[in-house]
C-alpha cells in the first residue's frame, strides 16, 4: 500500500486557459463555471483541515496580462468566493488566516474591498493558513522582489555582491510561508509558473481532469506515494 505524504504547505491550481473552451462544451457561460468554483475552494479548505495541513495555497485567478480569454468572468465572481469564505464557519471554527497573494490591488474596487474585508476578518488567526493566488504570475512574482531589491541597490543600503537566494524569498508575495512540498495541477501537464520561485524540489501531481471537476479524491491520490 502506497505511503500517505503529510505535506505542510500543498499548492493547488484552480486555472486553466482552455476555460471558454471547456464550459462551452459543457453547454455553460464562463459565469456559471466560476461560480462553480467556491465549492471547490471550501471543499478544499475542508481538505486542510481534515488531514492538518498547515499551508494551502490556491492560484483562482492568474495575472491578466497572461490570460488571453476570460479573465472579466473570472474576476467577477471573486467578491462572491470571498464573501462566502468571510462567512464559513470553517474558516472561523478552525482559525483560518486567509491571505491574498498577487497585484489584487489592481482589481476593480468592489473585489479589492471584498478582499480587505477578509484579510481583516482572520487577521489574527494561526492554525491555519490559506492563501488565494489572484492576478498573480510566477515570473511577475519574482520580478516584483527584485524591483525591490534593486531600490535597496540603487540607494546604496545593498551591495550587489551581496544578493542571495534568500534576499528574492524575503522580498516575494509568499515570503511569509515555507516552499510547497506538493503543488497539484488540473487540466493539461504543462506548467504555469505557480509558485515559480518556490517550485524546485516540489512533488507535482497532475489531476488529468479540468479544475472544476477537482474533489477531494484527487487530493487524496496526490498526497500518496
Amino acid at each position: 500500500m502506497a505511503e500517505l505524504m503529510r505535506p505542510k504547505h500543498v499548492g493547488i491550481s484552480l486555472f486553466s486557459e482552455g476555460d471558454p473552451d471547456y464550459s462551452a462544451r459543457k453547454g455553460a457561460s464562463l459565469d456559471v463555471l466560476y461560480s462553480r468554483r467556491a465549492g471547490i475552494v471550501m471543499e478544499i479548505l475542508g481538505f486542510q483541515v481534515e488531514f492538518g495541513i498547515p499551508v494551502v495555497s490556491m492560484l483562482v485567478l492568474p495575472l491578466q496580462k497572461e490570460l488571453n480569454r476570460g479573465f472579466a468572468e473570472n474576476s467577477r465572481s471573486l467578491a462572491g468566493l470571498f464573501e462566502q469564505i468571510k462567512g464559513s464557519r470553517e474558516v472561523h471554527g478552525n482559525q483560518v488566516k486567509v491571505s491574498v497573494l498577487g497585484k489584487w490591488y489592481n482589481l476593480q474596487g468592489s473585489i479589492v474591498e471584498s478582499i480587505k474585508s477578509l484579510i481583516e476578518e482572520t487577521k489574527d488567526y494561526d492554525r491555519f493558513f490559506l492563501n488565494l493566488c489572484v492576478n498573480y504570475g510566477g515570473q511577475e512574482e519574482i520580478l516584483d522582489s527584485c524591483r525591490v531589491i534593486a531600490l535597496k541597490v540603487r540607494s546604496d543600503k545593498l551591495d550587489p555582491e551581496n544578493i542571495t537566494r534568500e534576499m528574492i524569498k524575503e522580498n516575494a508575495y509568499s515570503s511569509y510561508f515555507i516552499p510547497p512540498d506538493l503543488i497539484v495541477k488540473a487540466g493539461s501537464r504543462e506548467l504555469d509558473g505557480f509558485l515559480l520561485w518556490d517550485s524546485p524540489g516540489a512533488r507535482m501531481h497532475f489531476t488529468g481532469r479540468h479544475w472544476s471537476e477537482l474533489s477531494r479524491n484527487d487530493l487524496v491520490k496526490a498526497m500518496h506515494l
